[in-house]
């Protein structure tokens, strides 16, 4: 309801339409000009972006044809990102460029609820290195604009288990060969689930340890970052050295009640969390 509009607005060159992401990026762009102009400051600068998608359990590169970004096992934060792609960009044209670029890679598919749903979570990332000459110090920050994909009741979205168009191709493509593939998955259930309910199912899951995160940090106790992706991703953000800030969107529909609440006590939630500077 409003999520991937809020993040992104509309592709006309209108500041009135423009999202959250379009909106930040000018904002960062125009504030080092200013700082160039300005401040008594031998400072070099560069700006950087990546975009990515969550969809399953793996990140695909949105700057590179929805190609994996990590191979690695390892269940670190430092690894998520490994191989992605970093652009240097020099002003708000190149972003947005880009950021288009990446958003027509992007998984949707209508269901009943929503005629261009999301289908995975998306984090849009802006990297900002700057080095003052003068001293010699560097520092990199890192700004994730995420757009995540909305909780799914199955019921509502009409969406039910049965063959995956996805499986199916493949078993179609070795039948035309003739040869038996062990690319074609065995599942103990005796069926696999299709291709909308699985992609709502891992939408659900990244949630789900979004909370559970949330929960972890406002109880003071261990935050299990690593029980998913996206978790891992947003790390820096959920309890390091940054500042975080949410945006929930919910419908005013009352046949909605239940996830519009659900939804405002998630907000609430993060809003009662408090980080400490390290």
């Amino acid at each position: 309801s409003g999520k991937t509009h809020t993040m992104f607005g509309t592709t006309e060159k209108d500041s009135n339409t423009a999202g959250i992401i379009p909106r930040a990026c000018s904002e960062l762009m125009n504030i080092l000009e200013r700082r160039k102009g300005t401040i008594n400051l031998n400072l070099q600068c560069s700006v950087s972006v990546s975009f990515v998608e969550i969809y399953g359990n793996d990140i695909l590169d949105l700057l590179k044809q929805g190609e994996k970004c990590s191979k690695s096992k390892v269940s670190a934060q430092r690894s998520v990102l490994d191989g992605s792609a970093e652009v240097l960009v020099e002003n708000v044209d190149d972003v947005m460029k880009l950021l288009w670029r990446g958003e027509a890679q992007r998984r949707k598919a209508a269901t009943a609820m929503n005629s261009r749903s999301s289908r995975a979570h998306s984090v849009f990332i802006v990297s900002l290195n700057q080095k003052c000459l003068n001293s010699n110090k560097s520092i990199k920050s890192r700004l994730f604009l995420a757009d995540l994909g909305g909780c799914e009741q199955t019921k509502k979205s009409q969406l039910e288990a049965g063959r995956s168009d996805h499986i199916e191709a493949i078993k179609e493509r070795n039948r035309n060969k003739q040869i038996e593939s062990k690319d074609e998955p065995e599942f103990s259930t005796g069926f696999v689930k299709s291709d909308r309910m699985r992609e709502a199912v891992y939408i659900n899951l990244g949630l789900m340890s979004l909370k559970s995160c949330v929960e972890a940090l406002n109880r003071g106790e261990h935050v299990p970052y690593a029980s998913s992706k996206l978790t891992m991703l947003l790390a820096s953000g959920l309890g390091g050295n940054g500042k975080t800030a949410v945006i929930v969107c919910a419908s005013q529909d009352e046949e909605h009640a239940s996830e519009t609440i659900n939804a405002f006590k998630f907000g609430q939630a993060c809003r009662t969390v408090s980080n400490s500077v390290r």
